[in-house]
């Protein structure tokens, strides 16, 4: 089996898929709309990252020694904890303004938050933080099936198990039955399913499972190309779970291409999750500070323009940042 340190496609595409996050976040703060197409093909981002999450965590236990793979299961847990609890400090500044200045009495703006924090991930514009929380939720998972020796492929099961169950409490919360509905709006409410369970442990899980059989995948192709039409085709026909298909589809075939060693991805490692995890401070910069100072509508400009400079300026930011530490 070949134990490589780094996969340099990887995260060339990581990059790519940043820009699509980022894609998707400006969207909505523009008159003008990307197509749904092009949506659609955007959410095959966060997939995609739970995927390489799970393909890197099974490779580095498979490179460290024997009888490691809870510790390692833990400390990526913790780690990613840490960085999450990181960002939302950051972010909190955004969230207290949105406080002191919405019609919420306070105890009403400290459970939302509350709930933001701990349960859905994500507070006042600090939308792409959901990703972390629900990889720390997953990993988690994992680690306490694996401490009880339940198999990789029955993770897996569980975690498909489980997506399908987040698609039917999101569809049945209109059901006319009211028993069903309010359980179901009660579920979403509380927690939603978009997370650690009914989301991340699936993808996460089939990352792990990539990287366990590798060579049996042979390259990714054989796979990735019908997966990826599969994934097409749930899309056009606008049916569920299209953006799994897609992500897994697109991260296989993302494996098949082998880029010689060169120190940018190194950078592109790094810069394409501070893009992922900073692009919404440029976005508030350039759609509420200057907007306010310079009296100029944002709204107004096309989103085909301001995608690329929000995701090209927060970059910059990034590899300043970089170049820094």
């Amino acid at each position: 089996m070949t134990l490589l340190a780094k996969y340099n496609s990887i995260d060339a595409m990581k990059m790519f898929m940043a820009f699509c996050v980022v894609g998707i976040h400006v969207n909505h703060f523009t008159n003008d709309h990307l197509t749904d197409w092009v949506v659609r093909l955007f959410f095959t981002a966060v997939p995609f990252f739970f995927v390489a999450s799970g393909f890197l965590l099974e490779n580095k236990i498979l490179r460290a020694q024997a009888n490691e793979e809870l510790t390692i299961l833990k400390s990526s847990a913790k780690k990613n904890l840490r960085i999450y609890l990181l960002w939302i400090l950051l972010y909190f500044p955004i969230a207290l303004y949105d406080a002191l200045t919405n019609s919420l009495v306070w105890y009403m703006d400290i459970a939302r938050y509350l709930r933001g924090v701990i349960l859905i991930g994500e507070t006042k514009l600090s939308w792409p933080l959901w990703f972390l929380l629900a990889l720390v939720v997953a990993v988690y998972i994992i680690y306490w099936l694996r401490k009880r020796s339940v198999s990789h492929e029955k993770i897996f099961l569980i975690g498909i198990c489980l997506m399908l169950a987040g698609h039917f409490i999101s569809v049945l919360k209109d059901a006319r039955v009211p028993v069903i509905s309010t359980l179901c709006k009660t579920e979403m409410l509380v927690y939603g399913t978009r997370n650690g369970i009914f989301t991340g442990l699936a993808l996460v899980s089939s990352g792990i499972l990539i990287r366990k059989h590798l060579e049996k995948i042979a390259g990714g192709l054989h796979w990735g190309v019908p997966l990826l039409c599969v994934g097409l085709g749930l899309i056009l026909l606008e049916w569920p779970f299209g953006s799994f298909f897609l992500g897994v589809a697109l991260f296989l075939i993302t494996l098949s291409f082998r880029l010689p060693d060169h120190g940018i991805f190194k950078r592109l490692r790094t810069d394409s999750m501070l893009v992922y995890l900073m692009h919404m401070f440029v976005i508030v910069l350039l759609y509420f500070v200057l907007s306010e100072i310079c009296s100029i509508d944002m709204k107004s400009n096309s989103v085909y323009l301001m995608l690329p400079i929000v995701f090209f300026l927060t970059w910059g930011i990034a590899a300043g940042i970089d170049f820094l530490r």
